[in-house]
Parts: C-alpha cells; structure tokens; sequence
C-alpha cells in the first residue's frame, strides 16, 4: 500500500512540473510572437548599434502564420555568446551574456525533435488573437502565403529554461521565401511573474 502511495506522488509530482513547463513555454513564445515587429520596421545602424522599432506607427503590415510544431534548428558556430541587448523592442550595443544564460543557448543546440505541438488554445488566448494561422509545416510556397493572406510563417523550438524557471532561451525560425529567411536566438528573464527579453541574436 505505501508503494502504491509513493508512486503515485511521484506521477502526481512528474505530472505538475510538466504543466510547469507547458504553461511557461507558452508564455516564453507568446511574449516573443508579440515582440516580432508586425509592421516593417526601421533599421538605423550606427556604431554598432541598431534600432528596430517593434511597434512601428506607419509602414507595410506584416502577417505571419505559426508552424504548429516546434522544431530545433542547428546554428552550429553560427553564433557567439555577444547578444545585443533588448530594451522595450530595441536591440541595443552587443554584450558577452554569462555563463547561465549561455548555457541555455547551448541547451538549444542539444535539443532533439520531439514531435511536440504548440497548444493553440493556450497560445491563443496568451496573445489575444484568434486569427492567427497555424499551418504543419517551417516553409511555405507564395500560392499559400495568398490563401492564407500572410507574408511568411514563424517556427519555434522548444524553451530552454534555468532549473528555477526564472531564465530561458528559445530559437525562432522565420521563413518568406528562399532569399528571405531569419533564424534568431531570444533569451529572457522572469520578473514578478512576468517574463521579459532581455538579449536577441541574428544568425541569418
């Protein structure tokens, strides 16, 4: 009988850290679909500091599907620990992250394809639209960019997170066309409850 209990609080215990993580991972790629600019944004280079408004007031309004599978896109040595700074939706001067952060960025690259499904109920609520399209697939062909009315699609791999649940690291894959791709690392921080992006890489 006390086995029994035992495994049971085991499962029971197994059980709550993994709505853990879901819930946090939805929230991870929520706050960043939310930051990606959906208008064109304004690129001013300068010193080695670039502006990228994400909430631009004029410009050619961007639509994007989401992949409704995670993925894990390799950036291979692609990719150093110097992370612009993110503040407010603008990429400040490069900094070296620390080892916490960039441990989770490393975590990236292990990932293994899990077959794992974004939960679009969660997501949709989390963002606040019910008109995101969700397609099975990375890539995406101009004829269905017209059916479905958007300009490309966004892919996320799965959240690393610190074991505290207070850090975390996601790659986000966005695909126009052939010419027309980005891979971008963002890393983020909890902050009474709320998590915010604190560094981005541009791979590609």
């Amino acid at each position: 009988m006390q086995l029994r209990v035992i495994y049971i609080l085991v499962f029971l215990v197994i059980l709550c850290s993994s709505c853990q993580n879901n819930n946090e991972e939805i929230k991870v790629i929520g706050i960043v679909y939310n930051s990606i600019p959906k208008l064109l944004p304004s690129f001013n280079e300068k010193h080695d500091t670039i502006s990228i408004d994400s909430k631009p007031k004029s410009g050619k309004k961007l639509k994007y599907a989401i992949n409704e599978n995670f993925v894990n896109d390799k950036f291979g040595n692609n990719i150093s620990n110097y992370f612009y700074k993110y503040n407010e939706g603008k990429l400040k001067e490069k900094v070296s992250i620390n080892h916490d952060y960039w441990s989770l960025v490393e975590q990236l690259q292990k990932q293994n394809n899990k077959g794992n499904i974004i939960d679009k109920k969660s997501f949709i609520k989390f963002i606040g639209n019910e008109n995101v399209v969700f397609l099975p697939k990375k890539q995406i062909k101009n004829i269905e960019k017209l059916e479905y009315g958007v300009n490309a699609i966004i892919s996320f791999s799965n959240v690393e997170f610190s074991k505290d649940y207070t850090k975390a690291a996601v790659t986000v894959y966005i695909y126009g066309d052939g010419l027309d791709v980005s891979l971008l690392v963002y890393v983020l921080q909890k902050e009474v409850d709320n998590w915010k992006i604190i560094y981005q890489s541009n791979i590609s």
